[in-house]
């Protein structure tokens, strides 16, 4: 009798050889030792954040009309 279904197994293995990428050179100086509090320097780096959004949000809705009206 031959069976209707072939069942395959699988074996996965864990990938011990995959080496994790050292982000701390894209990493702010407020935030690299890990031992110290973050929430110290929060606001000036969500200030800092908001600024660059805000300034570029700015400029697209000051820039928007000329764009649209041509």
């Amino acid at each position: 009798m031959i069976p209707f279904f072939s069942v395959t197994t699988q074996v996965r293995f864990y990938h011990t050889d995959i080496q994790v990428p050292d982000f701390s050179a894209y990493r702010r100086k407020d935030v690299k030792d890990s031992t110290a509090v973050s929430k110290e320097s929060e606001n000036s780096r969500k200030s800092f954040t908001y600024l660059i959004v805000g300034g570029l949000l700015n400029e697209m809705f000051r820039f928007s009309p000329n764009v649209v009206t041509q």
